[in-house]
Protein backbone atom coordinates (compact mmCIF):
# COMPACT_ATOMS: atom_id res chain seq x y z
CA UNK A 1 0.00 0.00 0.00
CA UNK A 2 1.19 3.45 -0.80
CA UNK A 3 1.28 6.02 1.93
CA UNK A 4 -0.43 9.01 0.39
CA UNK A 5 -0.28 11.27 3.42
CA UNK A 6 3.39 11.67 3.20
CA UNK A 7 3.23 12.34 -0.50
CA UNK A 8 0.79 15.22 -0.43
CA UNK A 9 3.61 17.60 -0.94
CA UNK A 10 4.55 16.36 -4.35
CA UNK A 11 5.88 18.06 -7.38
CA UNK A 12 4.00 18.59 -10.60
CA UNK A 13 5.91 15.85 -12.31
CA UNK A 14 5.08 13.42 -9.59
CA UNK A 15 1.48 14.56 -9.69
CA UNK A 16 1.36 14.07 -13.43
CA UNK A 17 2.94 10.69 -13.00
CA UNK A 18 0.33 9.84 -10.37
CA UNK A 19 -2.42 11.11 -12.64
CA UNK A 20 -1.06 9.12 -15.52
CA UNK A 21 -0.77 6.10 -13.32
CA UNK A 22 -4.30 6.76 -12.03
CA UNK A 23 -5.62 7.09 -15.61
CA UNK A 24 -3.82 3.93 -16.59
CA UNK A 25 -5.29 2.13 -13.62
CA UNK A 26 -8.73 3.60 -14.34
CA UNK A 27 -8.45 2.56 -17.96
CA UNK A 28 -7.24 -0.82 -16.88
CA UNK A 29 -10.19 -1.10 -14.44
CA UNK A 30 -12.59 0.01 -17.19
CA UNK A 31 -11.12 -2.54 -19.61
CA UNK A 32 -11.26 -5.16 -16.87
CA UNK A 33 -14.90 -4.20 -16.11
CA UNK A 34 -15.72 -4.33 -19.83
CA UNK A 35 -13.97 -7.69 -20.10
CA UNK A 36 -15.84 -8.85 -16.99
CA UNK A 37 -19.15 -7.70 -18.46
CA UNK A 38 -18.35 -9.40 -21.76
CA UNK A 39 -17.28 -12.56 -19.97
CA UNK A 40 -20.47 -12.49 -17.88
CA UNK A 41 -22.50 -12.14 -21.09
CA UNK A 42 -20.52 -14.96 -22.67
CA UNK A 43 -21.06 -17.01 -19.52
CA UNK A 44 -24.77 -16.24 -19.59
CA UNK A 45 -24.95 -17.18 -23.28
CA UNK A 46 -22.93 -20.31 -22.55
CA UNK A 47 -25.16 -21.15 -19.55
CA UNK A 48 -28.43 -20.72 -21.54
CA UNK A 49 -28.15 -24.15 -23.21
CA UNK A 50 -27.17 -25.63 -19.84
CA UNK A 51 -30.22 -24.05 -18.18
CA UNK A 52 -32.39 -25.25 -21.05
CA UNK A 53 -30.96 -28.74 -20.62
CA UNK A 54 -31.53 -28.54 -16.86
CA UNK A 55 -35.18 -27.57 -17.52
CA UNK A 56 -35.46 -30.42 -19.98
CA UNK A 57 -33.91 -32.76 -17.42
CA UNK A 58 -36.38 -31.56 -14.79
CA UNK A 59 -39.25 -32.21 -17.21
CA UNK A 60 -37.77 -35.61 -18.05
CA UNK A 61 -37.44 -36.46 -14.34
CA UNK A 62 -41.12 -35.56 -13.86
CA UNK A 63 -42.03 -37.67 -16.88
CA UNK A 64 -39.92 -40.55 -15.53
CA UNK A 65 -41.71 -40.34 -12.17
CA UNK A 66 -45.10 -40.30 -13.91
CA UNK A 67 -44.02 -43.16 -16.17
CA UNK A 68 -42.84 -45.16 -13.17
CA UNK A 69 -46.20 -44.56 -11.47
CA UNK A 70 -47.99 -45.64 -14.64
CA UNK A 71 -45.72 -48.68 -14.92
CA UNK A 72 -46.44 -49.64 -11.31
CA UNK A 73 -50.17 -49.18 -11.91
CA UNK A 74 -50.00 -51.16 -15.16
CA UNK A 75 -48.12 -53.98 -13.42
CA UNK A 76 -50.75 -54.01 -10.67
CA UNK A 77 -53.53 -54.19 -13.27
CA UNK A 78 -51.63 -56.88 -15.18
CA UNK A 79 -51.23 -58.95 -12.00
CA UNK A 80 -54.93 -58.49 -11.22
CA UNK A 81 -55.90 -59.48 -14.77
CA UNK A 82 -53.57 -62.49 -14.58
CA UNK A 83 -55.13 -63.53 -11.25
CA UNK A 84 -58.62 -63.04 -12.70
CA UNK A 85 -57.75 -65.19 -15.72
CA UNK A 86 -56.28 -67.91 -13.53
CA UNK A 87 -59.32 -67.76 -11.27
CA UNK A 88 -61.72 -67.86 -14.20
CA UNK A 89 -59.85 -70.82 -15.68
CA UNK A 90 -60.25 -72.59 -12.36
CA UNK A 91 -63.91 -71.58 -12.32
CA UNK A 92 -64.32 -72.65 -15.95
CA UNK A 93 -62.92 -76.08 -15.16
CA UNK A 94 -65.21 -76.35 -12.12
CA UNK A 95 -68.17 -75.17 -14.18
CA UNK A 96 -67.34 -77.75 -16.86
CA UNK A 97 -67.23 -80.51 -14.23
CA UNK A 98 -70.55 -79.30 -12.79
CA UNK A 99 -72.10 -79.11 -16.26
CA UNK A 100 -70.86 -82.63 -17.12
CA UNK A 101 -72.21 -83.98 -13.82
CA UNK A 102 -75.60 -82.32 -14.42
CA UNK A 103 -75.74 -83.72 -17.97
CA UNK A 104 -75.00 -87.21 -16.65
CA UNK A 105 -77.67 -86.83 -13.94
CA UNK A 106 -80.20 -85.55 -16.48
CA UNK A 107 -79.46 -88.45 -18.85
CA UNK A 108 -79.89 -90.91 -15.97
CA UNK A 109 -83.17 -89.26 -14.95
CA UNK A 110 -84.34 -89.34 -18.57
CA UNK A 111 -83.53 -93.06 -18.88
CA UNK A 112 -85.43 -93.77 -15.64
CA UNK A 113 -88.36 -91.70 -16.83
CA UNK A 114 -88.42 -93.59 -20.14
CA UNK A 115 -88.45 -96.86 -18.21
CA UNK A 116 -91.44 -95.66 -16.17
CA UNK A 117 -93.24 -94.13 -19.17
CA UNK A 118 -93.27 -97.29 -21.32
CA UNK A 119 -95.50 -99.33 -18.92
CA UNK A 120 -97.69 -96.29 -18.24
CA UNK A 121 -98.05 -95.70 -21.96
CA UNK A 122 -99.11 -99.31 -22.47
CA UNK A 123 -101.59 -99.05 -19.60
CA UNK A 124 -103.05 -95.82 -21.03
CA UNK A 125 -103.51 -97.48 -24.45
CA UNK A 126 -105.15 -100.50 -22.79
CA UNK A 127 -107.54 -98.30 -20.77
CA UNK A 128 -108.30 -96.23 -23.88
CA UNK A 129 -109.23 -99.38 -25.82
CA UNK A 130 -111.40 -100.57 -22.93
CA UNK A 131 -113.05 -97.16 -22.76
CA UNK A 132 -113.69 -97.16 -26.49
CA UNK A 133 -115.08 -100.71 -26.21
CA UNK A 134 -117.46 -99.56 -23.45
CA UNK A 135 -118.26 -96.20 -25.02
CA UNK A 136 -120.32 -97.64 -27.90
CA UNK A 137 -122.70 -99.77 -25.75
CA UNK A 138 -122.95 -96.97 -23.19
CA UNK A 139 -123.98 -94.47 -25.85
CA UNK A 140 -126.52 -96.94 -27.22
CA UNK A 141 -127.93 -97.56 -23.72
CA UNK A 142 -128.11 -93.81 -23.05
CA UNK A 143 -129.96 -93.23 -26.33
CA UNK A 144 -132.41 -96.06 -25.52
CA UNK A 145 -132.93 -94.69 -22.01
CA UNK A 146 -133.50 -91.16 -23.32
CA UNK A 147 -135.94 -92.48 -25.95
CA UNK A 148 -137.86 -94.44 -23.31
CA UNK A 149 -137.95 -91.34 -21.05
CA UNK A 150 -139.39 -89.28 -23.92
CA UNK A 151 -142.02 -91.95 -24.61
CA UNK A 152 -142.92 -92.14 -20.91
CA UNK A 153 -143.27 -88.35 -20.71
CA UNK A 154 -145.44 -88.39 -23.84
CA UNK A 155 -147.69 -91.05 -22.31
CA UNK A 156 -147.95 -89.12 -19.01
CA UNK A 157 -148.89 -85.98 -20.89
CA UNK A 158 -151.50 -87.89 -22.90
CA UNK A 159 -152.99 -89.38 -19.71
CA UNK A 160 -153.21 -85.98 -18.05
CA UNK A 161 -154.87 -84.51 -21.07
CA UNK A 162 -157.36 -87.40 -21.16
CA UNK A 163 -158.08 -86.98 -17.45
CA UNK A 164 -158.74 -83.33 -17.90
CA UNK A 165 -161.19 -83.95 -20.82
CA UNK A 166 -164.73 -85.01 -20.36
CA UNK A 167 -165.23 -83.58 -16.97
CA UNK A 168 -162.09 -84.99 -15.45
CA UNK A 169 -161.58 -88.11 -13.48
CA UNK A 170 -160.86 -91.50 -14.85
CA UNK A 171 -163.91 -91.72 -17.17
CA UNK A 172 -161.99 -90.88 -20.28
CA UNK A 173 -159.41 -93.46 -19.29
CA UNK A 174 -161.97 -96.19 -19.63
CA UNK A 175 -160.96 -96.56 -23.24
CA UNK A 176 -157.80 -98.33 -22.04
CA UNK A 177 -159.92 -101.08 -20.57
CA UNK A 178 -158.11 -103.79 -18.67
CA UNK A 179 -154.78 -101.94 -19.13
CA UNK A 180 -155.72 -99.34 -16.51
CA UNK A 181 -154.67 -101.61 -13.64
CA UNK A 182 -151.05 -101.93 -14.79
CA UNK A 183 -150.95 -98.14 -15.41
CA UNK A 184 -151.84 -97.58 -11.75
CA UNK A 185 -149.19 -100.06 -10.68
CA UNK A 186 -146.38 -98.34 -12.56
CA UNK A 187 -147.52 -94.99 -11.20
CA UNK A 188 -148.76 -93.43 -14.40
CA UNK A 189 -152.22 -92.94 -12.96
CA UNK A 190 -152.83 -91.26 -9.65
Amino acid sequence: MINYEGKLNVTDDEEIAFKNQLEELTEEARVAAEAKRKLEQDLKIAENPIKAKERDMKILRTEIKNSQKKLTSARRRLDQARNDILESQGNAAEEERTRTRKIAETETDLARAKERVAPLKEQVYKLLREYEDLEGPKNTAEEAHNGTERQLNAVKNKIRSLQSEAGGGNKSLAMFGPKCGPLYEVGLLN
